[in-house]
């Protein structure tokens, strides 16, 4: 039996172990308003008030749409949600705002201990309903990257079951199948590979929180990605690959974009896995790709070996150093 939890965050130290407790999750609305009313735009935080984490950020940000439509802070998640999709797939927003916005909130709510203290201060305002000291943890960098310290920033918050966000997305879904249909026939052509090889369906690696909005990538950039096993082919790369794991998961592997378009339709992504084997993705949502990075693992024992080397130059030089005083002045 799933239940709700007690209190405005759903909060509840006296639960037995014996009730299955289902999550529930703090969205933070953000509304945006530029001093001359020219500009408009909302930031869309999820936040896990089980965990503590921020699980998505969004956000657009352009010029006031003429139409008159817009959403205010005490409009519902879903419509916060839908409005920002929506504008995003018209392309009637500022790409490079856009992302400076998720940035600088995503670093507000980093917290310098990695303790996810600033989120449970978040967490706590919503309970106490002291919307303004959430306000106040972010107006002063959106004011700064926007270049307008008058601007109006509205807030409020909604506690949301887990089931509620998951009846929403189904609908969503099964809603927009057959438009999303449309769109992965139309991309055929994007994708005809001019000098022959194997395409695969894939898909991209999802970064919610420290991945890129997927309508900032450019060709040459390298994403993490994982191949489609749902059909034969995927399945015969992943096994290919030796990308399937002990339990049956396929594990990510990185791909260079070779080729992106975003139009209203969504994104399509040409992207280069090994020699002729390339990558096919078609997304229609406006999601956060992780994106390729370093092992740091590897990277460390570079610098550790990088700083033994040193050491033993110097003390080479040193001891070098001793001896040629000693022949010449002993």
């Amino acid at each position: 039996m799933a239940v709700q939890k007690s209190g405005n965050s759903g909060i509840n130290s006296t639960q037995s172990d014996n009730v299955n407790v289902e999550e529930s999750f703090v969205y933070v609305k953000f509304i945006i308003a530029s001093s001359d009313n020219a500009n408009f735009g909302i930031i869309l935080l999820k936040i896990s008030s089980d965990r503590c984490e921020v699980e998505t950020i969004d956000a657009v940000y352009g010029l006031r749409d003429a139409r008159g439509q817009s959403v205010k802070e005490t409009d519902s998640w879903t419509n916060c949600y839908e409005y920002i999709a929506k504008k995003k797939f018209s392309s009637e927003f500022n790409a490079k705002l856009t992302t400076d916005l998720i940035n600088t909130v995503t670093n507000v709510l980093r917290s310098p201990s990695h303790d996810n203290s600033v989120v449970r201060e978040i967490i706590g305002y919503h309970e106490k309903k002291n919307l303004n000291r959430i306000r106040d943890m972010v107006f002063s960098e959106i004011s700064r990257i926007l270049f307008d310290k008058h601007l109006i920033l509205n807030v409020d918050t909604e506690f949301i079951l887990l089931h509620e966000v998951e009846e929403f997305m189904n609908k969503k879904t099964t809603r927009d199948a057959p438009e999303k249909e449309k769109t992965i026939a139309a991309a055929d052509n994007f994708f005809v590979l001019k000098d022959g090889g194997t395409l695969i369906p894939c898909a991209p690696l999802l970064g919610p929180v420290t991945g890129v909005p997927i309508f900032t990538l450019k060709a040459g950039q390298e994403i993490m990605i994982r191949i489609d096993n749902t059909s034969e082919l995927g399945n015969k790369y992943n096994n290919y690959f030796n990308l399937i794991d002990e339990d049956g998961k396929i594990r990510p592997i990185k791909a260079r974009i070779a080729a992106i378009k975003s139009d209203n339709e969504g994104h399509k992504l040409l992207v280069h896995i090994q020699e002729s084997i390339y990558g096919k993705i078609v997304e229609t949502e406006q999601i956060k790709v992780k994106l390729f990075a370093e092992d740091e693992d590897q990277a460390e024992k570079t610098d550790n070996a990088y700083r033994l080397y040193l050491v033993i130059g110097i003390v080479f030089a040193l001891v070098v150093s001793i001896l040629l005083v000693r022949l010449f002045f002993g």
